[in-house]
């Protein structure tokens, strides 16, 4: 997660359309950019906090469970209501950085969804 905030910080995934993208696409980029990098630098610091005691803070990961749970089902729904993939077919920078996107989201619901059922069961065993 510190690798992920310090990637995001640096904007080296913009590097490569500088000179392509519009100066406009270019500041809303790295300000989002920016925004997911804070979220992933706390994000970090909750991770190093909760694995001291993980009895201590079972109400924290059953809450970022549920959230899990929550962001996998709503990315199967983009995923299934969007085809993003021909949408970037224009856009070769954008395509580049994100092939196969719609089988991405897929990925990383699925991944979201696991992590939210070992965390239920964990909690159940309890």
């Amino acid at each position: 997660m510190f690798v992920e905030a310090i990637i995001h910080f640096s904007n080296i995934k913009l590097s490569s359309v500088s000179t392509n993208w519009p100066k406009e696409a270019l500041t809303f980029s790295s300000l989002m950019s920016s925004f997911y990098g804070s979220t992933t630098l706390f994000l970090a610091a909750i991770q190093l906090l909760v694995q001291t005691n993980i009895e201590k803070f079972k109400k924290i990961i059953q809450l970022l469970a549920f959230y899990a749970g929550f962001h996998g089902i709503l990315l199967i729904f983009i995923s299934a209501t969007n085809e993003v993939d021909s949408i970037y077919n224009n856009y070769p920078s954008l395509l580049f950085w994100i092939p196969f996107y719609n089988y991405y989201l897929l990925f990383e619901a699925g991944l979201l969804l696991l992590f939210a059922l070992l965390i239920y069961f964990w909690s159940r065993l309890k």
